[in-house]
This record gives C-alpha cells, structure tokens and sequence, in this order.
C-alpha cells in the first residue's frame, strides 16, 4: 500500500480493506413513559417501518398466507342399525378412519388438504406418505409391495413397522390393528359417523360453534381465565424456568387522543426487566372478538430501542412465538389488535378496533435452556422451519480472530415464497451477544463475524415477524481465508463465481484511507465490495463495473485492523480487478499554532480530487477559525483554492456561508462550530479540475474560540454586555443566545465614547445546506452548518451596528462582531439584545383579509 508521505522506491507498503452490509433495522428513539399506557401515535412512530421491506422493483411486499379453515358437519346419529363401512358426507375412509373429502387436486396428510405435487416419469405420488415414489409392479420373492415400497414379507401374525417385522398386537372389542399407523383404532362399522365409541358405547361428537368449545360433552361459551397480570398493573416479573405468568386487559374502543379528529387505536403495555439469554415463549389469544398481536421491544438506559420481534397471526385467535433475549435490559410488551398492529408495521390508514369484548390473554412462559445442536463441521447448511413461532439454536467452535460468515436466506426453499423475515443472532464463548443481521422475504440476513476469543459460539435462528404459515429457514454458516495485505500484494486478482474473498491491513492512529477499485475497460461482470472495522462491522460498501469504479474512505481514530470483502453480483466471475490504495498519516493541527508546507495528496482516480488532509481535535460547541491560508509554490498552477471544515465521514460543514448570498458565499476566515467532541478533517484542494497541484504545499494557522454567553431578553427587558473587546489574534467576539422560535431580536454593538472601532454585527443560524442542481437551505438547530441570516454595519468610526432578525427555530443563534475599519481593534464595546415585538397584522386575528 502506498503511503502518503512514502517516496516510490518500487517496493511500497501494501493497502487492502475489507467489508460488508450489515443492518436494515435502523434503531429508533423512544420516550417511554413507564407505568403508563402507550399512545398510538408513539407506538406507530416505534414501529412503523423496523419491518417494511420492498422488492428490487421497489414495490413493497406484503404476503399475506392465509391457512384454510375446515369446520366439519357430521349427522348426529343413534349407535343402532346397520351402518356399513361409509362415512358421513363430506367425509372419506382413509386407513380406517373418516377424514374430510378433498378436491381431486388434493390429499389429506392428517391434518388438512394438500395440493398434490406432480411426479416425474416412473414415479406415482403415495397420499398415505405424501411422497412421489418409483412405481413398482413387482417384488422379488420373500417381498411384498406396502405403500409403493418392496419390502420384506411378514408372517401372519407379524406386519412391517417401516424398519422390520414386528409383532402385531392384540387390539380391543371394537377396535382393529392399522398396519400404517400400528395403532388399534376403532371400527367405523360399529359406530356411525358423527359418533363415537366410549367404554363400549356409541356417543354422539360434540361439534362446536363459534366463540364456544366442548367440556364434559356439551358446547360451552370461551372464557379467557383471570390473569395474574392486568392492564394497570403493568409491571411483572420473569417467572422461573418451567413456569408461566398470564397477561391480560381489554383492547379499548378507539378515541380520539390527540385531538386530531381521527380516533386512536389502543395498545397495552406490560414491563420487565429481562437478562440476557431468558428464553421466553410468548402465547396470546381472546375469547373471540379480538385477534390479538404482540411486539416485544427492549431499551438500553437512554430509552433507545435495542431489541424489537413480532407476534402476530393473520388466520386465528392465537399468536405465538419464541424470544431468545440479547441484553440486561427494560423490556416492554406492547398487545392490540392484529389489524391495528398490520397497520402500524406498514404504514396502512385502517380504522383502529376495539370495545370491550375486545379482552385478550397472554401467557408468557419461561422456556429455561435452549436446546442446542452442535455444529461438527464448517462449511456447513442447516435448514429447518420455525412453526408455532419456535426459534433454532446451533453452536460451534472457533480460535481467537477466526472470520466466518453466516447467511441466512430470505428464500429459503427454491421457487417457494417465504412469510418469514429472518434474523440470526451470534453470541460470544462467554454468553455475550456480539451481533444480528435481519432481512426481509426477498434478501438474506447477512453477518461477518470475527470471533474474538477461543471457544464454542451460539447462533440463533430468529425472526421478526412472520405474514403466514411459510416458516422455512436455510442458513449456511462458511469460515473465510483472510489474505494479509501488509506482508502479499493485494492490488490485483479475480473473484470466481459464487466467490467471495477477504483481505485484511493495517491502519496507524490519524491514518485516514482512500481506495479505488477498477475493473477492466469491456467488463461485463460487477464487483460488489465492502470495508469492514476490526469488530466486522461495515464501514463503507460499493460496487465497481467496467463504467464507473468504487471508491472507499476510513478514517482509524485508533490503531486498528480493516479488512477489504469482496465478491461477485449476478452470478458471473470476475476475471480480473485492480485496487489502488493511498493511505494518508494526516497531520495534527493545534489551536494558536501556524502551518507552512503542508502538503496536497494525489488521489487515486476517480476517488477524491487531490488534496491536502489534516485533522484537529477540537470540544462540542467551540468556535474553530482558519486564516492565513496561502500558497506559496509557485511552480504549482493553482487556480481557485478552496479551504474547508469536514467530519471525518466527509461530510461538509465549514465554512459559515451568507444565506443572503444567492450562492450561499463563504464567509471569511473559514470558521464552523464543532458538534460534538472529536477528530475533523481541514481539506485544502482546487476547485479547478485541471489544476496541477499534486505535490503542492499550503500555509494556514488554526485558531479557536469559546461563545460568551448571553441572556435571553424578554419585552422591556433588554439584555446588556458591557465591557467587551475583539480577540487580539482574529480580531472577532463571539456570543452565543439560546433563541425562541419566531421571536424577533434587534442586536446592536455600540463602540466606547471617541473610539475609532467600526463594528460589524453577524446573526447566525444552524442549519443545513442541501445541493443538487440548486441549493436550499433549513435552519435546524441539530444540524452543523452556520448561516449568517442578519449583518449590520457602522456607518463610520465610533458609530453602532445594528442587524434584526427573526429566530426560525428554538435554539442558539450566534452573534460575530467584527471591525469593519482601519484602527480601533482594541477599543471596548458593549453589546444590547432587544426583544422585538411583532409586527402589526402578524396574525389572523388582526389580519387583511386577502380576496385571491
């Protein structure tokens, strides 16, 4: 890898990264208000898109798969008379048993009708196995056709299990021996449809209706049991392993609670406090009425959701599912209406239920150790299905720094849409979580995972919700060869198909990357690439095709490892790439000190334009200023510098510009205010793209300073500093005023008596400065940018300044006083902030009606 202050000697360091895709669950900000109800419109802003995934047309998915729902009539009749070996209507004889009639297309499998598959050429499907079988017409002696299959024949009193010839035994009066099922069931002779046998006696079946289900046979109403937890209790805690505790409310009729005119669903709350590993089975249901859904959410000690999973069932009265939970943390379960809870997921406007039939039940047990299969060898697939909301659990061993990769798939069966949107989970040697990935039906969950010490590590196969019954997973967990880019050369090589390749180097503290990836000019192949942090989180991905090359950035605040992931898109190899790698030691700027021959950069091509990069440190809220800057090769064709304040992910927030400037112009000297404490970036390059600056050198001095504080005025309350003087070395004051939304303030700096000060008066605001073909400006105060909105100038020596503005947001405004004049730099001032009242017809009450 080349190094920014190397010279070519032909035998340069080597530069590789690595890395990857991580996370689509972005995580959300929550004010939680505990021991009370949460409000919809919270709830929503919570959940609203953590699962909204969209198709790569961009079109979102929502697969709703219903089950089919078979209520079952039989003629209730009297065990007497000759009934014969035929069922009721409606029904069939299957293997002694009366089981419902499907469609020609269809078989029973013992639980409901199945879409029969089609066979290939030699093969018959077998509804008793539901399988396609190769079609037999005749056994070899000794051997006789059962099911499609030859197999050994059994004497009289013996029949085959599947395995070998065993024993048939002796069944009860009414009953016969089933050699599929080798249980004795019972004669359908002896007791007729709709009834059925009962210590030697025909009975009729009790078939149920809605809202009711058979107890000592007769048909009674559904009656949820009372639960140990109610709705305003709210807090519960985590029963032991093997025991459960029962939730329970009321979903209430919608109202309007935020005065909008729409009314607002309802959702209840119950809190925990969870530790990490508690392995919970979640089971919720009503007595008819409602269908209730749950979401389990976690929050760290800032109210910051960290953990979110989904229970809902779009067919039944029953959601349920598994949580295997990550963190010691305050966990909260959140029930309402499935419809309500669609709603919310997706961003639907449907009209919120509830009412007080709408009770619910949920039980939350405690599952106690997860039961964990062993993961013998790598690379390795599992595949599986998550039914009644289960979760899957593998573990394997690893050395300290191996990579590994583990995907599991959106699609998990080939031609088969899915209802499940997966997430894997992986915990470390000592129990601790270290990460997920999550997707959704149409992507995979994706992790790289370094392991940091010897030991056997947990996988968790998880899911945030599921739309239906398609619960299939599949993931393949691989382990991944790291190339050393400090000790091979790294700047060339290929990627087969269904490849991926690693590589890893080093970065000094203050290093700050720059990576170019080509591939060859006629290349028809793409090259999906990603930059990884030594914990295999991703920093930066890209892709690279014969027309456009990607381009990487880091910036190590510390010592530290990156690696470089690799890998084909759409099937195809790649047959050759190149990397060109720059690694720049960026210099340390100070406070107070001057700069000569700081030195541009040449970047590689099609990355950044060349430029010089140094970094400073500075604290939250103070004031940096750049002057001084000057070029002073003159063998380098400069042609239009530009001088610039970024953070370290480049994004651009110095200098202060004019917002009364139609081009946004930028203020002199280049200053910005510091968002938070940190490393920045000072950039120096040419805004001329044919300049010839490579190699150039620079001069600049740093300054910084702290905002004097000022108070707020109020009406007849003005607010007055006196006794000020410009900064020796900028020749500038700085005073900060936090501001109220909409409020007008007049600021006047007025110079002590015969002084020669000519003030000038600069009101800034934060905000941010976006551009495309145009630029437009916000005014936030969260934002980094200065814009100056107001600027007032004595007309001579001596004389006030005065600028007015309206604050355009609740927050600090900045106030910058400088000399305008020749002399005077060091007299005093004082400076006074009015509050400003509005003006006459500012609003409807007093206001000219306009006839448009």
């Amino acid at each position: 890898m080349k190094h920014a202050d190397d010279t070519d000697d032909g035998n340069l360091p080597k530069f590789c990264l690595y890395g990857k895709i991580m996370h689509f669950l972005k995580i959300l900000h929550l004010e939680l208000y505990f021991l009370h109800r949460i409000e919809l419109e919270r709830v929503a802003a919570m959940i609203t898109g953590l699962f909204v995934s969209t198709t790569k047309e961009g079109k979102m998915k929502k697969c709703l798969s219903l089950i089919t729902m078979f209520l079952l009539a039989a003629a209730v009749n009297a065990c007497s008379g000759d009934t014969g070996n035929t069922c009721g209507a409606g029904t069939v004889e299957q293997n002694g048993q009366c089981v419902p009639q499907c469609a020609d297309s269809e078989y029973w499998d013992g639980t409901a009708c199945q879409t029969i598959p089609s066979c290939d050429d030699g093969t018959t499907f077998n509804a008793t196995t539901g399988k396609c079988e190769a079609d037999i017409t005749e056994c070899a002696e000794g051997t006789e056709l059962v099911n499609g299959q030859c197999v050994p024949q059994c004497s009289d009193s013996e029949y085959w299990n599947g395995t070998a010839c065993t024993p048939i035994p002796e069944c009860g009066e009414g009953t016969t021996f089933n050699e599929t099922t080798g249980q004795c069931d019972p004669v359908i002779a002896d007791c007729a449809p709709g009834t059925h046998e009962e210590n030697g006696e025909c009975i009729p079946d009790v078939v149920c209706g809605g809202d009711t289900h058979p107890e000592d046979g007769e048909c009674v109403p559904n009656v949820l049991p009372d639960p140990d937890v109610t709705e305003d209790d709210v807090l519960f805690t985590v029963p032991a392993a093997g025991e459960s505790v029962s939730l329970g409310g009321t979903i209430d009729t919608p109202i309007d609670e935020d005065g909008d005119g729409l009314v607002d669903g309802n959702w209840d709350q119950f809190q925990f406090a969870g530790t990490a590993g508690t392995y919970l089975k979640i089971m919720s249901t009503s007595e008819g009425a409602a269908l209730p859904a749950f979401a389990v959410m976690g929050f760290d000690e800032d109210q910051n959701v960290i953990y979110q999973r989904i229970g809902l069932n779009p067919n039944g009265l029953v959601s349920e599912r598994e949580v295997y939970l990550p963190y010691d943390a305050v966990y909260v379960i959140l029930v309402t209406d499935y419809n309500m809870m669609v709603n919310a997921l997706f961003g639907n406007n449907g009209v919120p239920v509830g009412g007080p039939d709408f009770t619910y039940y949920v039980e939350v047990t405690n599952q106690g150790t997860p039961t964990v299969s062993a993961i013998d060898s790598i690379p390795a697939t599992e595949t599986g299905d998550l039914n009644d909301g289960s979760l899957k659990f593998y573990n394997f061993s690893a050395l300290d720094g191996d990579m590994f990769r583990l995907l599991s798939h959106g699609q998990p069966l080939a031609d088969a849409a899915s209802d499940l949107y997966p997430i894997v989970m992986a915990f470390g040697a000592d129990g601790a979580y270290i990460k997920e990935a999550d997707a959704d039906p149409a992507n995979d969950a994706d992790i790289i995972l370094i392991t940091p010490a010897d030991g056997d590590y947990l996988l968790v196969q998880d899911f945030a919700l599921a739309l239906g019954p398609a619960r299939d997973f599949s993931f393949e967990l691989s382990q991944k060869t790291v190339v050393d880019c400090d000790a091979e050369d790294c700047t060339a090589g290929s990627v087969e198909e269904g490849q991926d390749i690693v590589q890893r180097w080093t970065m000094a503290a203050k290093d700050y990357g720059v990576i170019g990836i080509y591939l060859p000019s006629g290349a028809s192949q793409t090259l999906n690439v990603s930059l990884l942090d030594e914990n295999a989180d991703e920093i930066m991905s890209t892709t690279a095709t014969a027309d456009q090359n990607g381009a990487l950035f880091y910036y190590a605040e510390q010592d530290q490892s990156v690696y470089l992931h690799m890998q084909e898109a759409g099937g195809a190899a790649v047959d050759s790439f190149t990397i060109n790698p720059l690694l720049i030691h960026t210099p340390a700027l100070e406070a107070g000190q001057s700069y000569t021959g700081l030195e541009v950069n040449e970047m590689p091509p099609g990355t950044l334009p060349n430029a010089g990069i140094d970094h400073f440190t500075a604290p939250a809220g103070q004031f940096v200023f750049f002057s001084n800057f000057s070029t002073t090769d003159p063998s380098k064709a400069w042609v239009d510098p530009v001088e610039q304040i970024y953070m370290t992910d480049l994004t651009l927030f110095g200098p202060a510009i004019d917002l009364n400037d139609p081009n946004f112009a930028s203020l002199s000297p280049v200053f910005a205010r510091i968002p938070a404490d940190g490393d920045y970036f000072h950039i120096v390059w040419d805004s001329d793209e044919n300049s010839d600056i490579v190699g150039a050198t620079y001069d600049t001095t740093m300054n910084a300073m702290n905002p004097v504080m000022v108070d707020t005025p109020t009406e007849n309350n003005p607010t007055v500093v006196p006794d000020q003087t410009l900064d020796a070395t900028l020749g500038l004051a700085l005073f900060s005023m936090d501001a109220i939304n909409g409020e007008i303030y007049s600021v006047t700096a007025t110079p002590a008596a015969d002084t020669l000060l000519k003030p000038k008066v600069t009101i800034l605001s934060l905000g941010d400065l976006f551009c495309f073909f145009s630029c437009d400006w916000t005014p936030d105060p969260t934002m980094p940018t200065l814009g100056a909105m107001a600027m007032g100038t004595a007309t001579s020596d001596g004389e006030a300044a005065n600028a007015v503005v309206g604050s355009p947001y609740d927050g600090p405004l900045f106030i910058l006083v400088s000399n305008s004049g020749t002399s005077g730099d060091d007299a005093a001032f004082e400076i006074q902030v009015d509050w400003v009242p509005p003006p006459e017809g500012d609003n409807c009450s007093i206001a000219i009606e306009l006839d448009v």
